[in-house]
């Protein structure tokens, strides 16, 4: 088959309000795109192509790299971003391994089950904030201060900074790219990556019992991180955790708000069915719909011929759909029992925060459905992120309900 040219942009307002069908329309019949867009890149959408894609870090690379002009290219995203890398994300074996297994031990499942209380009681304070008045702004007032408030004290920042640590990340989704609004963002994740050097030579002298003091005394290659290396790894973790989270939370509430039927049954035996509930959420509303790589020697996919340095989307959301991988793949099946969804990753690159992923938003799900179960989404007043956004997120879900009791704790 000739190469397919096809006018696939995944950064329009058409593709966000239609990725599915037009992905499917991709499976069913150019399963390998090729698009001009964005200087040219590759669209992969069957799940078994983007698998093996994701395991294959030899040929697809997620590193960045400085081109001769010093502009950095490649990694995890399509376009090309000025951001120097993100530690292990935009890194490949054997670098990524150095850096990712400093983490592992802050976020292994026995990890976070030790900081289960904490999160737990943090979560109900927010409900509690907002329990009794029978409305509330969503985003703003719980999904995004739930995670990002986790995530700056598993880190060991003041948690009374934690707006200033998620609100980059947040806006970097949905302001106009270029704008004066755009350039702050950029400007105040800067600042994050240099506050995270600094913090990490005063823990050298000052060492506390947190993430910051491990990352601060980690060795890679056999000598000692460097203040630079060491920020790039925990901005990973701040990028990672105070907005990914809150996309799928609202996803998820939308959509059992949309779906009554749903939302009776999964409160009727909420702790027995919400495991299995949350990962068929997860693999129809992944909060990052596609990841990028880069070739980096000659490949064949099905039969197109993919050269070095071509840029390749593999997108997540595609592989979800599937029906040659998922049964009834167009519907949410919240008892669905195997669901080997993409939504984390595949591979060495899989999601190193995945399991205080799953704990923060099942406790973030359980608490609204135990204590504001009735909620109603207003859909005229939400608003998305914008289209230049990885991610499938909101910038306001406005909420209302029955207003309910502050918890005993409070």
């Amino acid at each position: 088959m000739s190469e397919a040219l096809t006018q696939f942009d995944h950064h329009t307002v058409e593709f966000q309000e239609n990725a599915r069908e037009t992905f499917r329309q991709l499976r069913e019949q150019c399963p390998v795109a090729r698009t001009e867009q964005w200087g040219g890149y590759w669209v992969l959408s069957k799940y078994d192509d983007i698998w093996n894609a994701l395991r294959d870090h030899g040929t697809f690379s997620s590193a960045k790299y400085q081109d001769e002009a010093g502009q950095w290219r490649g990694g995890d995203v399509i376009p090309d971003t000025s951001m120097p890398p993100f530690y292990p994300l935009d890194l490949d074996p054997p670098d990524h391994g150095e850096f990712r297994q400093i983490l592992n031990s802050f976020l292994s499942p026995a990890a976070v089950e030790r900081r289960a209380p904490a999160i737990r009681a943090r979560i109900a304070m927010l409900m509690d904030r907002l329990v009794e008045r029978g409305e509330c702004e969503l985003i703003t007032e719980f999904a995004n201060p739930a995670p990002a408030i986790a995530t700056v004290d598993l880190i060991g920042l003041e948690l009374d900074e934690w707006q200033r640590w998620a609100a980059p990340h947040h806006a970097i989704q949905h302001v106009e790219h270029g704008s004066a609004a755009y350039q702050q963002a950029i400007a105040d994740l800067m600042w994050q990556r240099d506050q995270l050097a600094d913090a990490i030579r005063d823990r050298l002298d000052s060492p506390r019992d947190d993430m910051l003091t491990s990352v601060a005394n980690a060795t890679v290659y056999g000598r000692q991180i460097t203040p630079d290396e060491g920020a790039a790894l925990l901005w990973t973790v701040v990028g990672g955790g105070v907005d990914t989270s809150t996309a799928f939370v609202a996803n998820a509430l939308r959509h059992l708000a949309r779906h009554p039927d749903q939302r009776s049954w999964l409160i009727e035996d909420l702790d027995a069915r919400l495991p299995a509930a949350v990962e068929e959420l997860l693999r129809y509303y992944p909060p990052v719909r596609t990841v990028a790589r880069t070739v980096r020697r000659d490949a064949k996919v099905r039969d197109q011929q993919l050269c070095p340095f071509d840029r390749v989307l593999l997108p997540v959301l595609s592989a979800n759909f599937d029906a040659d991988q998922f049964d009834r793949s167009d519907e949410v099946v919240l008892d669905r029992p195997v669901n080997r969804h993409a939504t984390f990753g595949i591979g060495v690159h899989r999601c190193v925060g995945s399991s205080a992923a799953r704990f923060i938003v099942r406790a973030m799900l359980a608490e609204v459905l135990r204590r504001i179960p009735d909620y109603d989404v207003d859909d005229a007043k939400s608003r998305r992120y914008g289209p230049m956004s990885p991610n499938d997120g909101w910038v306001t879900m406005p909420i209302s309900f029955t207003p309910g009791l502050r918890s005993s704790a409070s």
